[in-house]
C-alpha cells in the first residue's frame, strides 16, 4: 500500500506531485535513500511527510547550511502541521519528539559529536542530511562526522538537488550515509571508479566502471530532473558585455602583463596566476583588495558595471536578482541601488536564520522592494525568490559576479525558477572581459572548477585577456 499524503499547503494543496509520488515509492522499505531532486521539485516537504507517516521515528533531526535552519523550522506549520515542535540550535533543547534543526557547523563541533552519537544510539532518530553536497570531500571534518551519525541512526535521508559537480569523489560520502560501499574507504573508491591523469597523474579527469556506479546508485537513490517532471517557463541566459572604464583598462592591463599595479598609492601584486585572476576580476568590478585594505578605482558608484546593472532593471518588469561574489561588490550594489530608489533587499554571509527569513519575506511581499541583492555562496541553495505575482513576479537574474563553483551556479539559477514560477526567466551576464567571458562559458557548458581554472590559466599564460 502506498504511503499517505497528510501534508496540506495553502497553494500546492494536498496532493504530492508526481515526482514527489515516485520518490516515495521508490525509498519504501528503505531505511536509509538518498533523494537525488533538482531544486524546486519539493524536497522539503517530502520528507517531511515521510517522517510525520513513520510509525516508529518520533524525532527528526535535520542537519542544514545554516541559512536553512529557519526554514525547515517553519516547514510544518506552512504544510498543515502546526502542532509538530520544531527547534533549532543553539536556541532550543532537542525535543523527544518532533523536529531539530542544526547547521552542519554544530553538528560537526567536538563539544556536541558525542551527545549526539548517544542521542541516535538511545532512541529513534530519522536522521535529514539537507544538501549533501556538503559532503563532496570525504576527507573534511563534516563527512567524517555526518557519516558516523548516519551508522547509528535509526533512518536516514539524504536531499541533494546536484549530487556530483565536481568529479566521482562527490560521491563517496553520500553513498557511505545511504548505506551502501560499507567495506570500501575512500582510497578503493577512488581507484575503482575515478581515471586520474592532469599534474603528476593525480587529478581525477574522469569516471570508469559506469555501469557498476550506476547499479550502486540505483539500490539507494531516486533520481529526478526538472525537465523531466515540471512544466516550469523556459529559462535564458543572455550574455551583456560591459565596457571598463579607462582607469580600470589601465590597471586590468598592468596586472595582467606586470602582475603588479599601483590603485590610489595601494601596491597590488600578484604572486601566481591564480592570485593573478583573482586581481583581475577584482578589477573589472571597479576595486582591488590588498592585505585586507580596498581601493577603488572609479569614485564609488560610478563602475560601469554599476550603470549596466541599474540600466538592465529599469529596462522590464518584474523583481530583479542581483547576484555578487565580493563584498565590496555587495556593499556599492546596495548603495548604487539604494540612490537609485529600488528599496533593495540583501541575502548575504553570517546572517542569522530569522534575518534571512524575514529579507525574503520582504522581497516577496513589499511591492516598493523591486531587487534582492544575494551574495552567491550565501543564497545559492535552498532558498525561493519568487518575489510576488504578475508584475511583481522575479524574473530576472543578474549575475554581476561568477565564482568558480558550478554547484552555486546551477543551484543560484533556480532560487526563482521553482515552485509556481509561471514566467519565463531570464539570466544576464556581465562580461568586461575575456577572461570573464572564459570563466562564464565554462560554467555553461558545465565544465567543473578544476577544469576550468586549468584552462583560465593557460589563457592567461597565452592570450591577450581583455579585449573580446
Amino acid at each position: 500500500m502506498p504511503r499517505p499524503w497528510v501534508l496540506s499547503h495553502a497553494i500546492h494543496g494536498d496532493q504530492p506531485w508526481g515526482v514527489q509520488r515516485a520518490a516515495m515509492d521508490a525509498a519504501e522499505g528503505h531505511d536509509r535513500w538518498a533523494h537525488f531532486l533538482e531544486q524546486g521539485l519539493g524536497k522539503t516537504a517530502l520528507v517531511l511527510n515521510e517522517f510525520i507517516t513513520d510509525e516508529y521515528c518520533k524525532l527528526m533531526f535535520v542537519i542544514c547550511p545554516n541559512s536553512f535552519k529557519m526554514d525547515w523550522v517553519m516547514a510544518p506549520k506552512e504544510w498543515g502541521i502546526p502542532n509538530l515542535p520544531a527547534r533549532m540550535s543553539p536556541k532550543g533543547d532537542i525535543p523527544s519528539h518532533g523536529m531539530y534543526v542544526i547547521n552542519y557547523e554544530a553538528a560537526r563541533s567536538a563539544g556536541n559529536t558525542k551527545t549526539f552519537e548517544k542521542l541516535f544510539e538511545e532512541m529513534p532518530v530519522f536522521l535529514v542530511i539537507d544538501e549533501a553536497s556538503c559532503l563532496k570531500n570525504p576527507r573534511s571534518l563534516n563527512s567524517k562526522v555526518i557519516m558516523e551519525y548516519a551508522k547509528r541512526a535509526t533512518r536516514v535521508r539524504l536531499l541533494n538537488g546536484t549530487p556530483m559537480t565536481q568529479n566521482v569523489l562527490d560521491l563517496f560520502a553520500q553513498l557511505k550515509c545511504a548505506g551502501e560501499l560499507r567495506t570500501t574507504n575512500m582510497f578503493a573508491f577512488k581507484h575503482r571508479f575515478a581515471t586520474v591523469g592532469g599534474y603528476m597523474g593525480k587529478q581525477i579527469t574522469g569516471m570508469k566502471n559506469e555501469d557498476e556506479l550506476t547499479a550502486i546508485m540505483k539500490r539507494c537513490s531516486f533520481r529526478a530532473l526538472k525537465s523531466d517532471w515540471r512544466d516550469l517557463p523556459p529559462q535564458t541566459d543572455v550574455p551583456v558585455h560591459v565596457e571598463m572604464s579607462p582607469a580600470q583598462v589601465r590597471h586590468y592591463k598592468e596586472m595582467a602583463e606586470e602582475f603588479y599595479t599601483i590603485v590610489s598609492g595601494m601596491d597590488v601584486h600578484a604572486d601566481m596566476v591564480l592570485t593573478q585572476l583573482g586581481k583581475l576580476r577584482q578589477i573589472s568590478s571597479g576595486f582591488t583588495v590588498q592585505d585586507g585594505h580596498t581601493r577603488l578605482i572609479d569614485p564609488d558608484g560610478k563602475t560601469p558595471k554599476l550603470s549596466a546593472t541599474v540600466d538592465l532593471i529599469n529596462s522590464g518588469q518584474g523583481k530583479v536578482i542581483v547576484v555578487y561574489h565580493y563584498q565590496d561588490s555587495g556593499r556599492q550594489l546596495f548603495q548604487r541601488l539604494t540612490d537609485e530608489g529600488l528599496n533593495p533587499a540583501m541575502l548575504k554571509g553570517q546572517m542569522k536564520p530569522e534575518d534571512i527569513t524575514f529579507t525574503k519575506h520582504v522581497f516577496d511581499t513589499d511591492p516598493g522592494c523591486r531587487v534582492l541583492i544575494a551574495q552567491q555562496t550565501a543564497a545559492c541553495m535552498g532558498h525561493t525568490l519568487l518575489g510576488g505575482e504578475g508584475d511583481d513576479r522575479c524574473t530576472r537574474m543578474i549575475f554581476y559576479e561568477n565564482n568558480f563553483s558550478l554547484r552555486d551556479r546551477l543551484q543560484m539559477r533556480d532560487r526563482n525558477h521553482r515552485g509556481t514560477q509561471d514566467q519565463p526567466c531570464t539570466y544576464f551576464d556581465l562580461i568586461t572581459s575575456k577572461i570573464e567571458e572564459k570563466v562564464i562559458g565554462a560554467l555553461s557548458a558545465k565544465k567543473t572548477m578544476a577544469d576550468t581554472i586549468d584552462d583560465l590559466v593557460r589563457y592567461a599564460r597565452t592570450e591577450d585577456t581583455l579585449r573580446w
